[in-house]
């Protein structure tokens, strides 16, 4: 999918992400499809320790970005 976003949108290369990369490590996430239930498990604890990590992240961005109403308020 990155690389189908990547040909797509070939400007925005620089703002797509896995979540695994966004969190800030390497490779991806393993499918389980038709996989055994130890598999499917795997994943799942997998997406959500990067889902805790990416809710942390974006709780720090929101501290330290300048609120929207400012920016507008900029403008005029």
């Amino acid at each position: 999918h990155k690389n189908q976003l990547y040909d797509r949108f070939p400007l925005f290369k620089h703002k797509v992400f896995t979540l695994t990369e966004f969190c800030g490590f390497m490779g991806d996430v393993d499918d389980p499809y038709m996989g055994s239930l130890d598999k499917y498990e795997t994943t799942y604890h997998n997406i959500k320790r990067l889902i805790d990590i990416l809710a942390i992240k974006l709780k720090e961005r929101m501290t330290t970005a300048i609120p929207l109403k400012t920016l507008k308020e900029k403008q005029i």
